[in-house]
This record gives structure tokens, sequence and C-alpha cells, in this order.
């Protein structure tokens, strides 16, 4: 009898030694950067050549259609949206891409160079042409979408 007993307690035990397999896909990185993720642009300032500075909503250049959007992928690729008007409607434009922690690269588009990015914001400097001004270098915070 007793060595029944010590059998099923030693049967018992052995099942805490089992090991089920875990919920979580460990084969799949976990992408820690915290550029990864869809971004909207908020604000846009810049300098006028030997005038004044601006920062307004980046919705006041946008003629009433939405504002640019950028995707950046945890492979690095990168797709910006941008809407401009054309005869009056509101025509939506993608632009693919490659992105690092220093620079997004877009095809048709200006390099836009990393000035900070946190958990929430990311702010991009790059080259834009406007208006009666030419090209001025503007700097564009971005929030998540």
């Amino acid at each position: 009898m007793k060595k029944l007993i010590f059998a099923s307690i030693l049967g018992l035990a052995s099942f805490g030694f089992v090991a089920c397999s875990s919920d979580d896909d460990s084969s799949t990185p976990i992408n820690t950067n915290p550029m990864v993720g869809d971004w909207k642009a908020v604000e846009l300032s810049y300098s006028i050549p030997n005038g004044p500075s601006h920062t307004f909503p980046f919705s006041a250049i946008t003629a009433g259609c939405d504002v640019d959007e950028i995707e950046l992928r945890a492979n690095n690729s990168a797709d910006v949206e941008v809407e401009n008007k054309v005869n009056e409607v509101c025509t939506e434009v993608h632009h693919v891409g490659t992105w690092n922690n220093e620079v997004i690269s877009v095809e048709g588009l200006n390099d836009k160079q990393v000035v900070s990015v946190d958990a929430n914001q990311l702010v991009l400097k790059y080259w834009m042409t406007y208006g009666t001004y030419g090209d001025l270098e503007v700097t564009v915070k971005y929030i998540r979408d």
C-alpha cells in the first residue's frame, strides 16, 4: 500500500514539471523602436529668411484636405499619405519609402530628418516649397494617429 501511495504522489508531482506552450509567441520579436507606428502631422514651424518665424496647425496649409500621415513599419519601410487639392477636390497620394533613426526617405518627396521622437511625438525637419517664399526648411510635429 505504501508503494501505491508513493507512486501516486510521484505521478502527481511529475505534472508540475510538464511545460505547456506559452501564450506569447517568442519567435516574433517585439519592436521597441518608438518610431514604429502611424503618425499624423499637427503643427508646422518655419522661419522666413531675414524675417519672422511662424508656427501654426498643419491643417492650415492643407486647404481643407486631410493632413499628412506617415506609417513607419518595423521592417523600415514607410508609407506617406499626402492630400492635395486638385480642381477643388482633395486627392490622396501615397509615397513609399524607407526609414532609419535619422532620416525618412520617400520617393517623390524631400528627405525628412528626424529631430526627435518619443512614445507620443515625432518631430521632423525638411524642405518644403511654400508660396512666394520658395523653398523653406520647415519643422513638423507629428503625433500618434
